[in-house]
């Protein structure tokens, strides 16, 4: 069961890879056939639909996986970035936090979470989670920038106080 199913999913792997995306979506439901509880199986068909275009399969396929595997980083991510397109800034974070907490690799999603703080407003958050960040990353130019946007807003917060207090 094993080998027939790597042999597919490999096979599926290079058809993705060859843009053949179609092929694809048939080798990896091939794949959940022979292994259904794979969910790498899920991690591929999420992908490949997204890259034929459809959204709804793809999440079907991230909320089935997360069934099988609810500690699985990229599914949570998948789903925090599915949520912020439906605007549940606070459903994002959460499942952000979440993919963060399981993900070897948390760099990338840490960065998605510092948008989520600063859409959310919470701006004291988004420089300390920042600061952090930078620590950790300090060759990102994407943390940078986004001090950089908290920064003014907490600073044109800061003058327009001011400009009505002077005129009032």
């Amino acid at each position: 069961r094993e080998e027939v199913w790597g042999k597919l999913f490999n096979n599926a792997v290079t058809l993705f890879n060859q843009k053949k995306y179609k092929k694809a979506e048939e080798q990896f439901k091939l794949c959940l056939i022979v292994h259904p509880n794979q969910i790498e199986n899920y991690r591929a068909l999420v992908d490949v639909y997204r890259q034929n275009g459809n959204d709804d399969l793809a999440l079907k396929a991230v909320i089935t996986g997360l069934n099988i595997d609810s500690q699985d980083s990229y599914l949570n991510m998948t789903k925090a970035d599915f949520s912020i397109q439906n605007n549940d800034l606070d459903s994002a974070r959460e499942l952000y936090l979440r993919a963060i907490e399981f993900s070897d690799d948390p760099g990338p999603i840490k960065i998605k979470l510092l948008n989520i703080y600063i859409e959310l407003g919470e701006n004291k958050l988004a420089i300390d989670f920042a600061d952090g960040l930078l620590d950790q990353y300090p060759n990102e130019p994407d943390i940078y920038y986004n001090v950089g946007i908290v920064y003014q807003r907490l600073a044109t917060e800061i003058y327009d106080d001011n400009l009505n207090a002077f005129n009032n």
